[in-house]
């Protein structure tokens, strides 16, 4: 049973609050897309073991799931205006919590 998202939750993914553009480019047929969500990027700070540094980042985009264009699959493009310059990640993972929201899992191209 999909559950929909209330007034509340979708008052987070409001451009005057939270929320942002960004546009999905399906790979099987090139079309683009405006979607609006809340992109993430937590960064882990340089771990050094045996001399070797290592840092990480976990760049997420959460969205209205029934905001995702048709035929939209893992390996399209979303590209995110990040410090106002259009950044492009590739999509690994669409995770649809159930609830009517989903969370996309980015690699930086």
């Amino acid at each position: 049973m999909t559950m929909a998202i209330n007034t509340a939750e979708a008052a987070f993914f409001n451009e005057t609050d939270f929320a942002e553009k960004a546009t999905w480019t399906v790979a099987a047929t090139s079309d683009n897309y405006v979607v609006i969500g809340v992109f993430n990027n937590d960064y882990y700070p340089a771990f050094e073991e045996y001399n070797a540094p290592v840092s990480s980042s976990s760049p997420t985009f959460t969205m209205l799931t029934s905001k995702i264009p048709t035929g939209a699959l893992v390996d399209d493009t979303l590209t995110i205006p990040v410090n106002t310059v259009d950044t492009a990640y590739t999509i690994k993972v669409i995770e649809r919590d159930g609830t009517g929201v989903s969370l996309l899992r980015l690699q930086k191209v």
